[in-house]
């Protein structure tokens, strides 16, 4: 999961490492995705 205060220089260097070939990029991807996707998804009122 991706903190709520993930900079841009962080995006960066993690995109960067997942290009050279960072040995967990499945496991990166698969606790991150969901969590960047949803904070573009409706939010629930309260």
């Amino acid at each position: 999961m991706l903190p709520p205060h993930f900079t841009l220089d962080q995006a960066k260097a993690t995109a960067k490492a997942l290009l050279r070939g960072d040995a967990d990029w499945r496991g990166i991807l698969r606790r991150g995705l969901p969590s960047a996707v949803a904070t573009f998804g409706p939010h629930p009122t309260a």
